[in-house]
């Protein structure tokens, strides 16, 4: 669908057979955080929402916490604490097979924002943010972005907050068998709405599960990611456990992990990561995209592990902990895979299960063409005298600021929004707790049913 900057672009309506599939329609949109935001609608109602946006609180977007807090953004003030619009793109409209039980049919539709008093988009809705690299990285360059995911998650006892499973066993059959039915209805429900899982296994933590999606191009790939982790909390919640997508929710546990997989292709349907002549099979681009990542390596880590919590994973067995990068080494940050012109792909190792999909996304292209613009060569890899990964969302949160490239490029209001509510939400609150295990128990309070 073609870039809308404003709200005055008429947009196809709901056709007939459309309309038929549902009762209500969920008019939903993703906040800064990455947390799905719904209006849900009676059909009655849908067409008239549906051509001039469903109405919410212009705050909406960067909502936070057990009191859904809003800080002191200049742009709300200003507006004393008024209205936006969310408009939706028709063509994420999709029935929810799982919702509404035995007397309602749901369907959904994936939002935008909009400043109502303008017509503008709403600077802070990092779907458009994503939209918008991956439309300057085809006109820009030619390239498009073939993208996948790997979610990682907890299953858990609502109740008691423990894992449905002890013990870890990757890939055990048995294990993963006693989990089947759900499993399997998950992957199918999912698979009705455009989610394509590519296969499911037990992880490295008790009750922890992955399921990565098969790559596709553009903000569909990124929409899958969005898609895939709401859905698979709102069935688990149906079928009586918890998901949990934070980062660390069990402290003597593994973490959440989320890999964003991705690789460039030209207009001509090939590779261009992939060099048939180079030794090690990476092209000159690879090469430029990695040196850019590199240029904005600590910058990237404020949206790649976006709470306190998250800093509980690095420095840990299979988790990221230096500034480094390695053809098919699992250690690394960045691991480039190059096994043929179909799979030479780079495996961003950064992200955790908080991370918001859209920013990831935006970010990951805007230091990457950033490294094309400039030809910039990356460092050497596996490189064990590398800089550690940044330790803390405060130090992380100073060089996003500091990063002139990246702030540009997601724009002043995002950057300005989004350090601000860290800081005065989520790092206040933990770091009013001196002792460690007080702290995670504020980080539950902050993230454990929102992400």
């Amino acid at each position: 669908m073609a870039s809308r900057e404003d709200a005055t672009e008429r947009r196809r309506g709901l056709s007939e057979e459309e309309l038929s599939t549902f009762d209500y329609l969920r008019f939903t949109w993703t906040d800064m955080h990455g947390i799905s935001r719904s209006k849900v609608v009676p059909k009655r109602h849908v067409q008239h929402m549906w051509e001039h946006g469903a109405i919410v609180f212009c705050g909406e977007l960067s909502r936070f916490g057990t009191r859904s807090e809003v800080p002191s953004h200049a742009e709300v003030i200003a507006l004393e604490f008024g209205n936006m619009k969310v408009i939706p793109d028709p063509g994420t409209f999709h029935v929810v097979p799982w919702a509404g039980g035995k007397d309602a049919r749901i369907a959904e539709v994936i939002c935008e924002g909009y400043w109502i008093q303008t017509g503008k988009r709403h600077e802070v809705d990092t779907r458009h943010i994503a939209r918008r690299m991956l439309d300057q990285l085809q006109s820009e360059f030619g390239l498009k972005c073939f993208m996948g995911w790997e979610y990682e998650f907890f299953l858990l006892d609502p109740k008691t907050q423990k894992p449905v499973y002890e013990g870890f066993d990757i890939y055990a059959t048995e294990l993963i068998a006693k989990f089947e039915p759900f499993l399997c209805k998950v992957e199918s429900m999912l698979a009705n709405i455009g989610v394509d899982i590519e296969y499911y296994v037990s992880e490295y933590a008790s009750g922890q599960f992955e399921f990565p999606t098969v790559p596709k191009f553009g903000l569909n790939a990124v929409d899958m990611g969005f898609l895939l982790k709401k859905g698979v909390k709102e069935m688990s919640a149906l079928e009586g456990f918890k998901a949990a997508f934070m980062t660390q929710p069990i402290r003597d546990l593994a973490a959440n992990g989320l890999h964003f997989n991705h690789s460039l292709w030209d207009g001509a349907g090939n590779n261009a990561f992939f060099d048939c002549k180079s030794e090690d099979k990476m092209s000159e681009t690879f090469r430029h995209w990695i040196g850019g990542i590199f240029k904005h390596f600590k910058a990237l880590v404020a949206l790649c592990c976006p709470t306190t919590n998250c800093y509980r994973r690095l420095y840990q067995p299979w988790a990221p902990d230096t500034e480094n990068w390695g053809i098919d080494n699992r250690m690394a940050s960045f691991r480039a895979k190059n096994y043929d012109k179909q799979n030479t792909y780079l495996e961003n190792r950064l992200p955790t299960g908080s991370a918001n999909p859209y920013l990831v996304v935006a970010a990951t292209i805007a230091a990457g063409m950033d490294g094309l613009r400039n030809r910039i060569e990356p460092p050497a890899q596996n490189d064990r005298n590398a800089p550690r990964v940044t330790g803390s969302l405060e130090k992380a949160l100073v060089d996003l600021e500091q990063d002139e490239v990246l702030k540009e490029a997601l724009g002043e209001v995002l950057v300005r929004w989004f350090t601000l509510e860290k800081r005065s939400i989520e790092i206040a609150k933990v770091n009013s707790r001196d002792d460690d295990g007080e702290k995670h128990k504020v980080e539950l309070q902050l993230y454990y049913e929102y992400l």
